[in-house]
């Protein structure tokens, strides 16, 4: 049962994470590319419903936030499992290195910003978590000296995604997993083909040589930051098309553990429909 795999992908707060024991590739959950083309357009359909009710609702709203490391797929997955999604109802954030504005801000400033409002869906492509993972890989790069800064901006965040999820955000939180093979292929892939050659960055080469650091980084990041009100998904993500199987299955049963509907009108407003009915039916309006 997939309800069952998707146990077994979110981080359990209550016991250690380990990375290397995670894996990233699973046996696929489609059986050729017509049957995940049927699996996936079954889940976007649902979620363009679920959405729907979601919006008109307006009781709470939902931030996705997706990690992982270069060429993990966050882009493709962000547009593969939300395309069906009404754009009126969502928001994709991508986030860059802090400007030199951002920068004279606390570090939560600019996501803050980009926070959905109730009955939208919020998308962070990279999050606040980059500020836990670059200077972990990079040591003053934001000039933080504070020896235990680590252990204080995950405290934070679990404070901040609290304060949010107190505030009817719910937070959903996915780490694509990527193995360091498949990474060097799919940037060999970059560089082979023509309509890839714009994606190619020399950046991707030089962090990859960090490779170890960002996993260790990550391990213990992700191990302090998944919590019951805000949990951690690590999405096998060398085959992209499970990830956005198991991606578009979780939002479904997130929605559909939510229950919303559509809003039922009140009597005065009932008595109102029933006159305008009549109008309408008359031809006279």
């Amino acid at each position: 049962m997939l309800k069952e795999k998707i146990e077994i992908l979110r981080i359990n707060p209550d016991k250690e994470f380990i990375i290397a024991k995670t894996p990233t590739k699973v046996k696929n959950l489609y059986a050729c590319k017509n049957d995940y083309k049927k699996l996936l357009n079954k889940y976007k359909k649902n979620i363009d419903y679920l959405q729907l009710k979601f919006y008109a609702s307006a009781n709470h709203a939902l931030l996705i936030i997706v990690q992982g490391m270069d060429t993990a797929g966050k882009d493709s997955m962000i547009r593969h499992v939300m395309s069906g999604v009404n754009p009126q109802g969502c928001s994709v954030s991508s986030f860059k290195k802090p400007s030199v504005n951002e920068l004279q801000h606390d570090y939560l400033w600019r996501y803050q910003q980009m926070i959905p409002a109730q009955g939208m869906i919020g998308i962070f492509n990279r999050s606040y978590y980059e500020d836990i993972i670059v200077p972990a890989v990079h040591p003053g790069v934001l000039n933080i000296i504070s020896g235990n800064w680590f252990e204080q901006r995950c405290l934070q965040i679990n404070e901040y995604e609290k304060y949010l999820t107190e505030n009817k955000v719910i937070v959903m939180k996915f780490f694509l997993h990527l193995s360091k093979d498949e990474q060097r292929k799919r940037l060999l892939k970059r560089v082979e083909s023509p309509a890839s050659n714009w994606k190619f960055s020399m950046d991707d080469i030089l962090e990859r040589q960090h490779w170890k650091d960002y996993l260790t980084a990550y391990e213990q990041c992700l191990g302090k930051t998944s919590t019951e009100y805000a949990p951690w998904y690590i999405l096998p993500a060398d085959d992209k098309k499970n990830a956005r199987i198991f991606l578009s299955y979780i939002l479904c049963e997130k929605f559909c553990e939510l229950n919303v509907n559509f809003p039922v009108p009140d009597e005065k407003h009932k008595i109102l429909l029933k006159k305008v009915r009549k109008q309408l039916e008359s031809r006279k309006a």
